[in-house]
């Protein structure tokens, strides 16, 4: 018999080969799984033991971020506050009591729930392994879905793809506004995106395939709506509807697109999204119509123009943001100075002359898809810029809904048009590198001047606004290199010199952004002295706590279950603030962080706007309406004069002295 050699290992290396298109998609779920078992996230908690004075064993990594305060001071303390009242759709323990679907992304025991998948840890974990869960499962979806997006163009170009979901995920605009309302808009976008596309090119022959991404678009298209944060929401869906509209006429598929089967499904998907989601509105229709009816955000809106040209064009030295005093230089915090790298709106000027060559050679092996989506974004990305920086057209601009969006909220829409002119700009027909002379060619040197000097002008635009004294001339070098290193090579006609510019980018981005967060383990909420305190004195009477001008206390109350007046109030408490504010509903009825501030001095109880999202409650402890306002216990981290209170203490929590109040 006649000896064969074994196929054994190179059958086993074919298959993990044919199947290496998963192995991106394992890293991310397995890392998911992997932090939420260690009950790591990047929240900024911290602060709270910064308050107190405690040591911070479970700071793993990194430094708290005080900036991100909708995180450590709004989401999280409401996330352990339903989690300690069984997750409420309407928790009572916020002021009259507070409808916990809209607005902030908090977990509660729903069927709308169904929709808001992030959130189901919470429901079969410990709190700390689901927040952890809940943190990483938002990196782990707005990476798979660019992923995914990328090798919809680029079929089986898996490193690619991985590289530019990273490098995206990194961008300073994703990091600094890391919650839900920011990534899920793009992650579910992009996600609904592709389920259409895969929806219309399915073959007639397989109606089972096509129903299945019909209801995978009916359930992403009511993930996206009940987000319920239209600012990101509108700008995304504008991106998103231009890119369809351009790869649908690039491939002449406005025939199959209406066929009869693929307009049922594609119907029946807008149909089951449309009903969940105005089923959810008049399940809540007292809470949405109290903040459509806000002075801020419901009635908002939102002019042309006046933007300063420096929050788009000060992306580059977006690094600095990661140090508190570099960050002073912006004149704004980290979160609003924040924004995305635009490489690819350095590259567009060059991308529309390379690909609006009608040349034969540059044309022939050119993607059908590639000319007409350059020149759809570049046009969407002018409409941008000029709602931005140009003060006429607000007619249009209401028709698309963006009277309702601030220009800094334009950012995310900049943010996904840059990706898809960085997706371009790699996936441009390439030529074959025989010889390394190849890349010293007088254009492609001409390229990296032009793109070196454009980096030069900016970055000294942008030095004489802000006069960053900590950033030095070697510094200031060492950016426009490796700006110019990252840009000019995806310009090159060949592959493996735009895979280096790729990752050079991925690089800068991690520079930028990766350390945004800290590592923390657990969240801490429930397990302190003062946690504890509250816990035990709270079952005791039906009185409400207030917190005395701290935010911090304030939040610390609504975490542990406290029955709390002030706090965050995600629409208005419009029937208690009109019976004793009647005159004041331009400070009241808004989407605000209520703080109460006991004042002996204040002689008669005033409201006083502090910012958009916050107002004063101006009162003496002794006052009447505290009374009226069943406050029965108050918190402060300084003396009051309250004689009406009967119990007053003088406590030690870890370091911190506190001063409470108990009638």
């Amino acid at each position: 018999m006649k000896y064969q050699p074994s196929t054994g290992p190179s059958t086993w290396r074919r298959f993990l080969w044919e199947r290496r298109g998963w192995l991106f998609p394992g890293l991310v779920i397995s890392l998911l799984i992997g932090l939420s078992v260690m009950q790591l996230s990047g929240s900024s908690v911290g602060v709270y033991d910064s308050f107190f004075g405690r040591s911070t064993p479970d700071l793993v990594n990194g430094q708290p971020r005080t900036v991100r305060s909708d995180e450590w001071m709004v989401t999280t303390p409401l996330t352990a506050a339903q989690q300690a009242e069984q997750f409420p759709t309407t928790n009572q323990d916020i002021g009259e009591g507070q409808d916990m679907s809209l607005v902030v992304d908090v977990p509660y025991a729903d069927w709308s729930s169904l929709f808001k998948p992030q959130n189901w840890a919470f429901f079969w974990l410990p709190l700390d392994m689901a927040f952890a869960f809940k943190w990483w499962s938002l990196a782990a979806l707005l990476l798979l879905a660019v992923y995914s997006f990328v090798l919809f163009f680029a079929p089986q170009r898996y490193l690619l793809a991985a590289l530019i979901s990273l490098a995206f995920l990194f961008s300073p605009f994703i990091q600094w506004w890391y919650q839900s309302i920011t990534v899920l808009p793009i992650a579910y976008g992009l996600l609904m995106w592709l389920a259409a596309m895969r929806l219309i090119q399915t073959p007639q022959s397989r109606p089972g395939i096509a129903i299945v991404w019909a209801l995978g678009l009916g359930y992403l298209a009511a993930c996206f709506a009940l987000l319920m944060y239209p600012a990101f929401q509108i700008t995304v869906a504008l991106c998103l509807v231009a890119v369809a509209v351009a790869y649908l006429q690039s491939q002449r598929l406005w025939s199959t697109l209406f066929r009869r089967r693929n307009l049922l499904l594609l119907g029946l998907a807008l149909l089951l999204a449309g009903g969940i989601t105005a089923l959810f509105l008049v399940q809540h229709l007292d809470a949405v119509k109290a903040t459509l009816g806000t002075v801020y955000p419901g009635s908002r809106q939102v002019s042309s123009g006046g933007l300063s040209i420096y929050s788009v064009l000060t992306w580059p030295l977006d690094y600095l943001l990661l140090d508190n005093q570099q960050a002073a230089v912006f004149d704004s915090n980290q979160s609003e100075a924040s924004g995305f790298l635009l490489i690819g709106f350095v590259l567009m000027p060059y991308l529309v002359w390379l690909l609006g060559r009608r040349t034969a050679s540059s044309t022939d092996d050119q993607p059908s898809w590639m000319r007409p989506l350059l020149f759809t974004s570049c046009l969407l990305a002018g409409l941008f810029l000029a709602r931005m920086f140009v003060p006429f057209g607000d007619p249009l601009y209401s028709l698309l809904g963006l009277s309702k969006v601030p220009h800094i909220r334009l950012l995310i829409g900049l943010g996904l048009l840059n990706l898809i002119f960085v997706i371009i700009a790699l996936l441009r027909p390439h030529r074959p590198l025989t010889n390394w002379r190849q890349l010293f060619s007088w254009r492609q040197l001409a390229v990296v001047a032009s793109v070196g000097a454009i980096y030069a002008g900016l970055v000294w635009l942008v030095v004489q606004q802000f006069h960053p004294s900590t950033v030095g001339t070697r510094e200031i070098l060492f950016l426009i290199a490796v700006l110019t290193a990252c840009t000019a090579p995806l310009l090159s006609p060949f592959m493996p010199v735009r895979l280096v510019g790729l990752l050079v980018l991925v690089s800068y981005s991690l520079l930028s952004a990766a350390t945004v967060h800290p590592l923390y383990r657990g969240l801490n909420l429930h397990q302190t002295a003062f946690a504890q305190y509250i816990q035990q004195t709270e079952p005791a009477d039906d009185g409400y706590w207030a917190a005395n001008d701290s935010p911090i206390l304030s939040a610390l109350l609504v975490a542990n279950g406290a029955e709390t007046r002030g706090g965050v109030n995600t629409y208005p408490q419009r029937d208690l603030w009109q019976q004793h504010f009647p005159d004041h509903q331009n400070v009241t009825n808004r989407y605000a962080h209520v703080r109460f501030q006991f004042d002996d001095a204040q002689t008669k109880p005033r409201v006083e706007l502090i910012q958009s999202d916050s107002f004063y409650v101006r009162v003496a402890a002794c006052d009447p309406l505290v009374r009226q306002l069943a406050i029965d216990h108050i918190v402060s981290d300084r003396p009051l004069t309250a004689p009406c209170f009967s119990r007053q203490e003088q406590r030690q929590f870890d370091q911190k002295t506190l001063y409470l109040y108990h009638r």
